[in-house]
């Protein structure tokens, strides 16, 4: 329905999403956290919940796969360390 994201790692120290859409079963929307030597971590928005991890982990977020779903919303905030 949405578009998915492609893998990849930002460019600061850590990253955060907070998921701020609501969220039904079935619909899909995960985020995946690649980490190596260990399967991907699966992560659903579950609205209200804070999710952080190193910014040069490997990482996807993917749309919601329902049609009647609402887009997916969240923030991410990319955090460098002074």
């Amino acid at each position: 329905v949405g578009r998915d994201g492609d893998l990849h790692t930002d460019n600061c120290d850590m990253t955060a999403l907070l998921y701020v859409s609501s969220y039904g079963d079935g619909w899909g929307g995960f985020t995946q956290i690649n980490t190596k030597g260990v399967l991907p971590k699966i992560i659903p928005p579950v609205q209200k919940r804070l999710v952080a991890f190193p910014g040069n982990i490997i990482h996807k977020g993917f749309a919601y796969s329902q049609k009647d779903a609402p887009m997916r919303i969240s923030l991410t905030y990319k955090l460098k360390n002074k």
